[in-house]
């Protein structure tokens, strides 16, 4: 049984490092999307500011 275990390990775990360094890379993938969409929603709306302002100094 537990030779059965270590060869399920074996084959494995080059998948397991594979990943764990595509996850890696990903991740910087990612927080530049989400940066980037971020960015595009904040300017977005940006140009509603000026009403927001103009609402803020009648109050």
């Amino acid at each position: 049984m537990s030779q059965d275990f270590f060869k399920f390990l074996a084959n494995f775990a080059p998948l397991t490092l594979i990943l764990a360094d595509l996850t890696l890379h990903l991740m910087g993938l990612t927080l530049f999307l989400l940066e980037f969409l971020l960015r595009e929603l904040f300017f977005s709306f940006y140009p509603l500011m000026p009403f927001e302002q103009l609402i803020d100094s009648c109050l």
